[in-house]
């Protein structure tokens, strides 16, 4: 574990993923009719479905991170995207556990959860797509040998 991987994983990517799920949070809070300074309680649809919506985007992002760790060099459009046949079964896992805890009555009751609509779902896909272009450009001055990313970019 070196000082560059926590800074990429915790300093670059790990803050996308926080501004993802706040974003999807706040935006699903403020369309529900929310203010601020108005309490919620934990019980409340609208509180339950803005961190339902949290947690998407966590995992939506996940997935991002995951695709941008299967190189360091290479560009994904060489190594491609959809062959490790592990990493597909923990997307498709992922997505699984994502449907169950976001639809399922009895997981939305164990987990205070609320199911949400299909544009709350996509509410971070930007962000996802952010971690996604944003990591294969540093691959391209990676490659380019850009002494910058180098050093500070890449472990």
């Amino acid at each position: 574990l070196s000082r560059n991987l926590l800074f990429m994983s915790y300093g670059i990517v790990g803050m996308v993923q926080a501004a993802a799920g706040f974003f999807s949070y706040f935006v699903i809070l403020y369309a529900g009719g929310w203010q601020w300074g108005v309490d919620l309680a934990s019980s409340d649809p609208l509180y339950r479905t803005a961190i339902t919506g949290f947690f998407a985007s966590i995992i939506v992002c996940q997935i991002a991170d995951v695709i941008i760790c299967r190189t360091r060099r290479q560009s994904l459009l060489t190594v491609g995207v959809l062959t490790n046949r592990l990493v597909l079964i923990g997307i498709a896992t992922e997505l699984l556990l994502l449907v169950l805890i976001s639809y399922v009555p009895a997981f939305n009751i164990f987990f205070g959860t609320a199911p949400l609509e299909a544009w709350q779902l996509v509410l971070s896909v930007p962000f996802a797509l952010i971690i996604l272009f944003g990591d294969e450009l540093r691959r391209v001055f990676v490659r380019r040998e850009n002494r910058f990313v180098l050093k500070w970019l890449t472990w």
